[in-house]
């Protein structure tokens, strides 16, 4: 997951992108959220994970359940993991029997990309934690969370960096003809448009911040959109900026917290807006982006475009 491990997907990365437009560019116009934004991440997370990437449907509906069960529907996500469990299962016994076939009695490090794919999974399945290989509900969960948590929230970096270049067309030429840029528009997206705005926090003890004593056990959300737009470290903090010196931020959290995805989605946006700007040179707007009613969340419901 660090930034040289991931680039082992790139190569998957840009062609299921490709796969993608060559699926819908006929049409001249649609929904690009529908259309791009969620199966390319989608198909790029299976692919990193070592599932297949054909049920994009299914995978289309695991994730829209945890996101409403974040949202507004605590019990949507109950609905689907027994069925995602399940799946995954199937997919963890496909691995153990290739080990099996290939007389293998102690997985390791050597037999990925050799006798396993080169998949987190198989990274998983082969590396002893403290003395044991991971259970089958370690597995589940530790795949669950890189699955659900980025999905979504790369497909909402690459199009809400895409709809700040376009809703400025001077910045879309600009990058067009700079695609350099392309990862400094992506940071500023990151820091401007967060696509989770704020993160749940546990106090263990009784805390003291700015004044306010928060009690041992509270529950707390801190915002990451607030310190992002800090009048007091950027300028213009409300503007999305090309040419901004200082393009820290804290999308990804920080320190024990950072997310262990980051590289990833950094990567996916980058490779899929280059090849956006390729393919769909006339890309524009047709109307008012829609978005998630969430708190905490900055994911595109509808993305109106076209590109004829």
């Amino acid at each position: 997951m660090s930034p040289a491990g991931v680039k082992r997907w790139a190569g998957d990365c840009a062609r299921i992108a490709h796969e993608a437009i060559d699926s819908f560019e006929a049409f001249g116009s649609g929904d690009l959220q529908h259309l791009f934004g969620k199966p390319v991440p989608a198909k790029v997370a299976a692919r990193a994970i070592g599932f297949p990437e054909e049920p994009v449907e299914m995978y289309r509906r695991w994730t829209d359940s945890f996101l409403d069960a974040m949202i507004r529907d605590p019990g949507a996500q109950q609905r689907v993991i027994a069925e995602m469990y399940a799946f995954f299962d199937e997919q963890f016994e496909l691995k153990r029997q290739k080990l099996r076939e290939a007389g293998v009695d102690e997985p390791a490090s050597t037999h990925v990309g050799t006798v396993l794919d080169d998949s987190l999974t198989s990274v998983l399945m082969t590396t002893p934690y403290r003395g044991r290989y991971l259970t089958n509900d370690e597995l589940r969960r530790t795949i669950r969370g890189f699955f659900v948590g980025g999905v979504d929230t790369t497909g909402a970096l690459m199009l809400n960096t895409l709809y700040r270049l376009l809703e400025q067309p001077p910045l879309w030429q600009q990058v067009k003809a700079d695609p350099a840029l392309i990862d400094v528009a992506i940071e500023e997206s990151l820091r401007l448009e967060p696509p989770a705005m704020g993160m749940f926090r546990g106090t263990p003890r009784q805390v003291t911040i700015a004044g306010e004593t928060i009690p041992e056990g509270s529950r707390v959300l801190f915002s990451v959109l607030s310190a992002n737009r800090d009048p007091a470290h950027f300028s213009d903090p409300d503007i999305f900026r090309l040419d901004r010196k200082d393009e820290r931020h804290i999308a990804f959290g920080s320190g024990a917290h950072f997310c262990p995805g980051a590289w990833t989605a950094r990567m996916e946006a980058r490779i899929a807006l280059r090849i956006l700007i390729e393919r769909l040179p006339n890309l524009r707007l047709t109307g008012p982006i829609q978005y998630f009613d969430a708190i905490n969340f900055w994911i595109v419901r509808h993305f109106p475009a076209a590109w004829n």
